[in-house]
């Protein structure tokens, strides 16, 4: 039964496929959606179905010669991969459910919901990936995917140059793959890092990190208004998954003692830098960046401290009640309880799916960037409440058959994180660190009753303007806003790539002109002078 790890990919590129063609010959929309949506339902029962046979595993080639190809692209659906892979699954059928409330908008087409399938299956493989060398070929296949969806939506060249930027920096992750495997004694043959060097493991968190959206901050594509809703949700979140799920596969207690405080103390400041922007945020859509490298952070804190399988909680976090938010377009007062499901998803209170997570935040002695990190925390559940509460669309103008099907879109990321939380690996139902959540549930209560029934207070934190600010103040945030948005990374890798590309339009001029017989000529007579003289 180990085929059954590819019958949701290939259901999903099946789907896509059929959309397409679909669209080519009559653009019968109501059709589509209903592909796409039976597609995602037949994967996910597959997946839940799939959580009853763990662990299972599925070599897809056997390449020769063995010598040369030592590792083979081989699937494997675990206790760390089966979360990762049924949410990323439920977040497609959430999309595609809830994009019913959002067709009079104008902003989804039938087309969209077949780059996220097509997306989708490819990062499923990314998740399942059985060992390093698959994963690695799977990133390159999610970027590659990612890079023709954005480019074939964009009308403008310098909307199309941040994209192709962005693809280059998050190439870094995979490069940095791509030194741990060599580095590793494994070779990309298994996930069995326990005799890899510490080294080694650095190159792995280095690529999770890159992946994770740490660097870059903020990628250019969510400034497109019709990738911002469903498909850009899809769009951001499908890489995602696949590097927390090597997180949850590192080896504990693996980063060496020297290097956890410089570590813990970067993690920190990231997700506390990204907690204060989310919170600050107009939306959640602006701060949509901000919120995955906050809990980002979390889950990579948890792999510093040794603890790799809390980092399962975090992630979850991430991906379905963050999911949740960014699906939650349509909004009136008989759906707040769904968003109020997603906040107790990341409380973690006794028995709740993010329980086990203090695990990885509380690395056993007080210190200062452990506070940091927990007053993070305390800052997304205060910006997600406060986006959970602002107003969004309207739901005067959405069909009655929307509203039934839209809300159970959004249940079904609750539901599933309720389910792995207590079904989706050995420890996942558990107390945790009770008093951690109880009070970091107490600060976030103080924090909102204070807000709302002192005005001064509220005034305090809200003022008119910012110009009172002292001016080195101003420019402090300023610089360290800059740093973190890595905008010197994008000029950079931008000045390399049109300087390679005057460098090739001068030597094409030169070889393609009257005098490139002569050039050819006289490097041909370096080169045999060269090899006359015994090479170089």
């Amino acid at each position: 039964m180990a085929f059954l790890i590819l019958a949701p990919v290939f259901i999903m590129l099946l789907a896509s496929a059929g959309i397409v063609l679909l669209q080519w010959r009559s653009r019968r929309f109501g059709y589509a959606w209903i592909i796409a949506t039976t597609a995602t339902l037949l994967s996910w029962g597959v997946m839940l179905y799939l959580r009853l046979r763990l662990p299972e595993t599925l070599v897809l080639a056997k390449w020769q010669p063995a010598t040369l190809f030592a590792a083979q692209p081989v699937l494997a659906i675990d206790r760390p991969s089966w979360p990762y892979a049924t949410a990323l699954v439920t977040l497609i059928l959430a999309m595609i459910l809830t994009d019913s409330a959002r067709t009079h908008l104008g902003s989804v087409s039938a087309i969209n919901w077949a780059g996220s399938l097509a997306l989708g299956a490819v990062g499923l493989l990314a998740v399942l990936a059985g060992n390093p060398f698959t994963l690695m070929v799977a990133w390159t296949a999610i970027d590659l995917v990612e890079l023709m969806v954005l480019l074939g939506g964009e009308e403008t060249i310098s909307l199309s140059r941040r994209v192709v930027i962005a693809f280059a920096a998050r190439l870094l992750g995979t490069m940095a793959l791509l030194a741990a495997i060599i580095i590793s004694p494994t070779n990309g043959e298994s996930f069995d890092l326990s005799g890899s060097s510490s080294v080694a493991i650095f190159f792995f968190l280095l690529a999770a990190g890159l992946r994770l959206g740490v660097l870059p901050l903020h990628l250019p594509f969510t400034q497109e208004p019709r990738l911002r809703r469903g498909m850009g949700t899809i769009l951001r979140l499908a890489p995602v998954a696949s590097a927390l799920a090597l997180l949850a596969r590192l080896p504990d207690n693996a980063i060496p003692e020297r290097w956890i405080v410089p570590l813990a103390a970067l993690v920190s400041l990231a997700a506390f830098y990204s907690a204060a922007k989310w919170l600050s945020a107009e939306n959640e859509m602006t701060g949509r960046p901000y919120w995955l490298v906050g809990m980002g952070a979390l889950a990579l804190m948890s792999v510093v401290n040794g603890k790799p399988a809390a980092s399962l909680a975090w992630g979850l976090a991430l991906l379905l009640p963050g999911g949740l938010l960014f699906l939650y377009s349509a909004r009136r007062r008989s759906f707040l309880f769904l968003t109020a499901l997603g906040l107790w998803g990341m409380l973690g209170l006794p028995f709740s799916p993010a329980a086990t997570g203090w695990q990885g935040l509380s690395p056993g002695s007080l210190s200062f960037w452990g506070v940091l990190i927990w007053l993070a925390l305390i800052l997304l559940i205060l910006g997600y409440i406060r986006h959970a509460l602002r107003a969004g669309d309207p739901t005067d103008s959405i069909e009655k058959w929307a509203l039934f099907v839209y809300p159970l879109g959004l249940f079904g990321l609750i539901f599933i994180d309720i389910v792995i939380g207590i079904w989706g690996w050995p420890g996942s139902r558990s107390v945790g660190i009770w008093w951690m959540g109880a009070v970091t549930v107490s600060i976030v209560a103080l924090v909102l009753f204070v807000y709302r029934f002192y005005p001064a207070v509220r005034k305090l934190i809200n003022p008119p303007e910012t110009s009172g600010l002292p001016q080195f103040i101003r420019a402090a945030l300023g610089f360290l806003g800059n740093v973190f948005r890595l905008d010197w990374l994008y000029r950079f890798i931008w000045f390399v790539y049109e300087t390679l590309g005057k460098i090739l339009t001068i030597f094409s001029a030169i070889l393609e002109g009257d005098g490139g017989v002569l050039w050819a000529l006289l490097l041909l007579v370096l080169l045999v002078s060269l090899i006359g003289r015994g090479g170089f």
